[in-house]
């Protein structure tokens, strides 16, 4: 879904950037996102900080990856089509997401069944009073 709605996108606005652009795959995606998940875990001012050369600020694994492609792929990522979406109601505000965050809930739904007995620890929640 993620690759078909990406490359749809970028097919649509090519026209209007300069951006050199080749289709994506899911193999390009997972690695998008496996990216962009160890960028919350290691911490750089920019986002093109991840791929210095700077051997101060060098992150290896960055390194192994286009750093145009990954920005290629951020400029065009997209999660539903546009002209589906103009037809949406406006007041949802997960709408541009909504396709991923159903296909997650099923996904979810369908892998664990809380059990009749379900209890919620106090200390995992953020609590300020007294």
């Amino acid at each position: 879904m993620i690759v078909l709605e990406t490359n749809r996108y970028a097919t649509e606005m090519l026209p209007k950037t300069k951006t050199v652009w080749f289709d994506v795959t899911a193999d390009d995606i997972m690695y998008f996102l496996a990216l962009f998940i160890l960028m919350g875990n290691v911490r750089k001012p920019k986002m093109q900080s991840y791929w210095s050369t700077d051997a101060m600020i060098a992150t290896p694994f960055f390194g192994t990856v286009a750093r145009k492609r990954f920005f290629a792929i951020l400029k065009f990522l997209h999660f539903e089509d546009n002209a589906a979406a103009g037809n949406a109601a406006n007041d949802d505000r997960l709408r541009k997401i909504r396709p991923v965050v159903e296909h997650l809930r099923c996904i979810f739904r369908s892998v664990f069944m809380p059990y009749q007995y379900v209890s919620v620890d106090e200390g995992l929640l953020l609590w300020k009073g007294r």
